[in-house]
């Protein structure tokens, strides 16, 4: 199964050292699951971050609008 890549899909599957690995058809690498919820909680982080700036600078300039 190793480098074998599905003719249909052109998916390609990739024995790593602990577990499977896919890659899409442009060469890029299909995220696990743990990847995904951490890409998440980043992002979430990144929101609230900015949603907390926005109300310091609301309360210090009032609403721009």
């Amino acid at each position: 199964m190793d480098g074998w890549v599905s003719p249909q899909l052109q998916i390609r599957f990739v024995l790593g050292e602990t577990e499977l690995e896919l890659y899409r058809p442009d060469g890029g690498k299909f995220l696990t699951t743990l990847e995904l919820e951490q890409r998440a909680k980043a992002a979430e982080q990144r929101a609230e971050s900015a949603e907390a700036l926005l109300a310091k600078y609301r309360d210090r300039f009032g609403d721009l609008e």
